[in-house]
């Protein structure tokens, strides 16, 4: 995928959490699948499962995200195939085995607790149907140098619930089988995107380097 396409869909920090959401778009048939998205906020992940996937998409978020992802992409307005809603996670709405995909991005860490965490993703298990799959993009818990720049610059980073990857395994206990993979080092720290992908070159260099549980994004996907 382009430098375009991924900046169009994931807005910030996008070529290192553009290698998670090219891995998942890797794993997923290219069929008429049902897909809810869950946080979507500006919705761009929705909107790339419309574009890349042929999906027909719920964009959803604690609100109804419409006017934000209608803001962002204007493109989308009569497009068919793309719907929104508000959904609570924790609680989900929806009736058993309803969806072929369920996919969020930076949302497990807002919920500070590890036992919703869990009730978040086996809500996900319930909603999806058998064989169904589960795509996931969040921020990982990485080294002690991310925790404590999080920690001391960013407003969030105190009350956020950073996972491991082996959380992450743990969370999907309920599925069939899962793939989970990690990404990034030093782009976390550099500021703008000619920064950031100065960075992200380096960072082919150094993230193979440093040990999975020090990169920040962990990514991938798990079936019912």
């Amino acid at each position: 995928m382009n430098h375009d396409k991924l900046k169009k869909y994931l807005y910030w920090d996008f070529n290192t959490w553009g290698v998670g959401l090219q891995y998942i778009l890797s794993k997923l048939p290219n069929s008429k699948l049902k897909a809810l998205e869950l946080g979507a906020n500006q919705g761009g992940i929705s909107v790339c499962l419309v574009n890349e996937k042929g999906f027909n998409v719920v964009c959803s978020d604690l609100d109804n995200p419409l006017e934000r992802v209608l803001t962002i992409h204007p493109e989308m307005k009569d497009n068919t195939t793309l719907s929104f809603d508000a959904v609570n996670g924790l609680e989900n709405k929806y009736a058993d085995n309803s969806f072929d995909v369920v996919v969020f991005k930076s949302v497990l860490g807002y919920i500070n607790s590890k036992e919703k965490q869990q009730q978040f993703i086996n809500e996900i298990y319930r909603v999806l149907k058998p064989g169904g799959y589960f795509c996931f993009l969040e921020n990982a818990k990485a080294s002690a140098l991310h925790r404590f720049a999080r920690k001391n610059f960013i407003s969030w980073g105190k009350d956020w619930r950073y996972i491991t990857p082996t959380e992450m395994n743990e969370y999907l206990s309920p599925f069939k089988n899962n793939e989970i993979k990690t990404c990034g080092f030093l782009t976390a720290f550099a500021k703008g995107d000619a920064l950031k992908s100065a960075a992200f070159l380096l960072d082919k260099i150094v993230s193979p380097l440093v040990g999975r549980s020090h990169r920040y994004v962990v990514y991938g996907i798990a079936t019912k």
